[in-house]
């Protein structure tokens, strides 16, 4: 396993980026709901809030991904690339959901602001 300081640290660096990254989008997802119960809907923070989640999330897996490669590449010496379904293809598909629920709620405050308009 983990048999040098400098392992050690790595590997400590990678959990702890990982674990911080996870309750900020934690805490944004959060953020975002509590305005959508809260405030009026299609406004242009639920709007931008969707999309940065979506992007997060994917720069997090794939940034997760090439740390886990980089760990065993200097760790364990050996060049494994292992993506698989429940980890890296959910995450992907997760955060295109929340990217195209952004283009949902745009299509929708312009279809809202149209029908003010025309009121």
């Amino acid at each position: 396993m983990v048999d040098s300081t400098t392992s050690l640290i790595i590997t400590l660096i990678h959990f702890l980026f990982n674990y911080s990254f996870m309750i900020y989008l934690v805490y944004l997802i959060r953020k975002l709901l509590r305005n959508l119960i809260q405030g009026p809907l299609f406004t242009r923070y639920q709007i931008a809030g969707f999309n940065l989640v979506g992007q997060l999330i994917i720069w997090y897996i794939v940034i997760d991904a090439i740390g886990e490669f980089v760990i065993k590449m200097l760790i364990e010496s050996r060049m494994e690339f292992n993506i698989s379904f429940p980890d890296f293809w959910l995450f992907i598909a997760l955060g295109a959901f929340f990217m195209f629920l952004g283009r949902i709620f745009q299509s929708a405050r312009t279809l809202k602001e149209e029908n003010e308009l025309t009121v």
